[in-house]
């Protein structure tokens, strides 16, 4: 039986065009290579190698994105040794009763810039999740639909938008299970949509039985402006020091920083910028962006191409800003301001584990005029 790398080799030795709608918009015909990387884990996640150090993640599976770059800006005629390679990656955790899933990597994305046409499109077709069917009912246990039950939700809705903004558009990424959600009040109650990102496969298959009626994708929000493979530990993206106990509070599963030890339950997954899925949505106005992902955010913020989106409010946890990366709240703050947008405290939000609140919300200084938003006790 022919090895991965024999298989790979072959392959990329036979077809050596490459072809997408790039940057130069040069057209070309696309191979299609699906290569099967199975890895069984029995307990601890472990991660099997290819037998030549290019072929994987850490290599981006021996594509050099510098040749792609060339090609596509027009500096270089010569079309790169590559093709659209589709590795599957399959995973088993023994955790909780243990769960299969299959993760999707994709290195040659990680040469195309966020909004590439050939990027966007694969999202769509091959990633996203629609919305659940309207004559379907929610599937919450227990439901959190009433926006007196998300203090997130409910800060949004009494100092910004009240009902003056029916069938509008969230992005929420962190949803975990789907189930206790800011956005699901939006949902229910005034007929919002959007999309539900969750990076974890556990999480997400959840989230699919929800039967919410918004879009869904099994991937994280990327911290550079490319798409990007990175390390995700499924059991806690690190420790702090709790102010409630003076011990070590792990916190919830996310991207696993070299600012602490993770754990061996730790998965590579390719992560996708803000504006690729914006992209892949349409790019439409979103009303209400919901930015959970355990530390990182400023990392998420920092891709964002203001200029070409159209975002009204976000909330984002910044309590562990500074954590698990280089960065703080402040930095948040003055760079959220810096793009037009003027903050606001929740209410009923402090954390007793990192003493202070746990999530801010920016308003843009348009939507703040529009609705005459201020600040409730």
């Amino acid at each position: 039986m022919e090895s991965i790398r024999e298989v790979l080799d072959k392959f990329l030795a036979k077809f050596t065009q490459l072809g997408f709608n790039g940057v130069s918009r040069k057209v070309r015909t696309l191979l299609r290579i699906t290569a099967l990387w199975t890895v069984f884990v029995c307990g601890l996640i472990v991660v099997s190698k290819f037998e030549k150090e290019v072929d994987g993640p850490n290599n981006n599976y021996g594509i050099d994105c510098n040749l792609v770059d060339r090609y596509l800006s027009g500096d270089s005629d010569d079309m790169p040794p590559v093709a659209d390679l589709q590795i599957e990656v399959e995973i088993f955790v023994k955790d909780q009763g243990g769960y299969q899933s299959t993760i999707k990597q994709r290195p040659l994305y990680n040469c195309m810039v966020a909004d590439n046409d050939y990027l966007v499109e694969k999202l769509k077709s091959d990633y996203l999740v629609p919305p659940a069917a309207a004559s379907l009912p929610y599937n919450f246990d227990p439901p959190y639909t009433e926006f007196n039950q998300n203090p997130q939700a409910l800060d949004v809705y009494e100092m910004v938008f009240k009902d003056n903004v029916k069938n509008g558009f969230f992005i929420e990424a962190g949803a975990m299970d789907c189930q206790y959600s800011p956005t699901a009040p939006f949902e229910v109650q005034l007929g919002w949509t959007g999309l539900l990102v969750e990076v974890l496969p556990k999480f997400f298959e959840k989230c699919k039985k929800t039967n919410r009626k918004a879009s869904l994708i099994n991937t994280c929000v990327g911290t550079k402006d490319k798409p990007h493979f990175i390390d995700i530990d499924t059991l806690s993206a690190g420790k702090i020091d709790s102010k409630e106990d003076g011990g070590k509070e792990a916190v919830m599963a996310g991207i696993a920083g070299d600012m602490q030890k993770h754990s061996a339950q730790t998965i590579n997954m390719q992560c996708f910028p803000l504006y690729s899925l914006l992209s892949a949505m349409g790019n439409p106005t979103v009303n209400l962006l919901v930015l959970d992902i355990e530390g990182f955010e400023l990392a998420v913020l920092r891709t964002i191409p203001w200029k070409k989106v159209d975002i009204e409010v976000f909330t984002i946890e910044t309590d562990l800003a500074g954590k698990f990366m280089k960065g703080s709240r402040d930095d948040i703050i003055s760079l959220m301001a810096e793009a037009g947008y003027q903050r606001f405290d929740h209410r009923d939000d402090f954390n007793p584990k990192t003493g202070q609140n746990q999530n801010d919300m920016f308003v843009r200084k348009d939507i703040v005029k529009k609705y005459n938003v201020v600040q409730l006790k």
